[in-house]
């Protein structure tokens, strides 16, 4: 008989704070019957070492994504982007912790914002942690 292991907690939500991050391959898209989201990873620096988040945006909360990593929106409020050229775009976003219509905490992003060339911060000096 093979014995497995699950761990049954629940994930630790990201703390909330102000974050530079940047974008992991391609974001995935998920659908159910009634609606639709993608699930984006990115990296970000923090305490010294490179670490990983994922997020969960539904379509009324990416407008400010989209934007971020070079794509707009038309006049009829359809976002257009290509998921193939967002990995290594970097982005600055608030995380904040809000509750879903379950009442379990999600972290979510807000005030997204594309981080010009010119304005990028130094990398660190140390790639050792590098997750990518």
């Amino acid at each position: 008989m093979v014995m497995e292991i699950e761990n049954v907690r629940r994930r630790r939500l990201i703390e909330e704070g102000h974050y530079n991050f940047i974008v992991e391959g391609k974001p995935e898209k998920f659908a159910t019957k009634k609606t639709h989201y993608r699930k984006w990873k990115f990296n970000y620096f923090k305490d010294g070492v490179w670490q990983s988040e994922t997020f969960i945006l539904f379509p009324w909360e990416s407008a400010e994504l989209y934007l971020a990593v070079g794509g707009y929106i038309d006049d009829k409020g359809f976002a257009h982007f290509d998921p193939d050229k967002v990995s290594g775009k970097e982005i600055e976003a608030d995380v904040v912790h809000e509750k879903d219509w379950q009442g379990t905490p999600r972290a979510k992003l807000k005030n997204i914002k594309a981080v010009e060339e010119g304005t990028k911060k130094e990398e660190p000096e140390e790639e050792d942690n590098i997750p990518f």
